[in-house]
């Protein structure tokens, strides 16, 4: 069985390019990259993030992408072994969350967020 690494992205990370630094008609090699590591089964997508990205009723350029997707279907299995680790993982994760905001609203965008 192979362990390759996938990646869980959520709705953030794909919104947030869009409507910064990558948007489509400016980055398309950002978007086609995305989406052959999506459809290769390297990145994974939940339902959920496809759902709240085609939720609303007037589709945009991010939308209209998702939507041309083949979105490979994944399963994980849990043991208690990675059950402790996924609860590590959203324990770190909510600090990284909670210090990304407090640096986006200090105003330091433009400054490398250093996490250590």
């Amino acid at each position: 069985m192979s362990r390759e690494t996938i990646y869980l992205i959520d709705t953030n990370s794909l919104i947030t390019p869009k409507n910064s630094y990558y948007p489509f008609d400016i980055a398309p090699e950002f978007w086609k990259s995305m989406a052959e590591k999506i459809e290769e089964g390297s990145i994974a997508i939940l339902d959920l993030v496809k759902k709240e990205i085609l939720k609303p009723a007037k589709k945009d350029d991010l939308a209209n992408w998702m939507e041309s997707l083949t979105i490979r279907n994944i399963s994980i299995t849990a043991n208690k072994t990675s059950s402790t680790s996924t609860q590590k993982f959203f324990s770190s994760s909510n600090k990284i969350r909670v210090i990304r905001k407090k640096h986006f609203d200090s105003g330091q965008m433009d400054q490398p967020l250093i996490l250590g």
